[in-house]
């Protein structure tokens, strides 16, 4: 399901301006022509609807995960419920990223003392 948020951004960033600059160059707008992105949009939203039901039952309020389901903002509403009110969460997360940081820095400073060496 990690991967889910990348294919999707992709089928929203290629998929739907396609389809918009279709309509206009052709100027056809009909159901032939939207009914794939809606399909798309509604086969997201319902998968994550599922998901989320199954993963975090009881753990989050209906109203939270119906605002969840959409898209772009509702990943963002979760983090900023989960990590602004959760001060415990959002030390530990901030702890991680600064770790991942310093390890991610010491990999390029090392590549980069690599290829200078050759």
């Amino acid at each position: 399901m990690a991967a889910w948020p990348f294919i999707a951004g992709l089928i929203d960033s290629i998929l739907f301006p396609g389809i918009v600059v279709y309509a206009i160059f052709h100027g056809v707008v009909d159901y032939k022509v939207l009914t794939p992105p809606i399909l798309f949009l509604g086969a997201n939203i319902l998968a994550k609807l599922i998901y989320i039901l199954i993963s975090l039952k009881g753990k989050v309020k209906v109203y939270d995960i119906l605002i969840s389901v959409l898209p772009y903002a509702g990943s963002a509403y979760l983090l900023r419920k989960f990590l602004i009110k959760d001060q415990l969460l959002s030390q530990t997360v901030y702890a991680f990223l600064k770790m991942k940081k310093l390890e991610i820095k010491g990999q390029i400073i090392e590549f980069i003392k690599k290829k200078t060496k050759l």
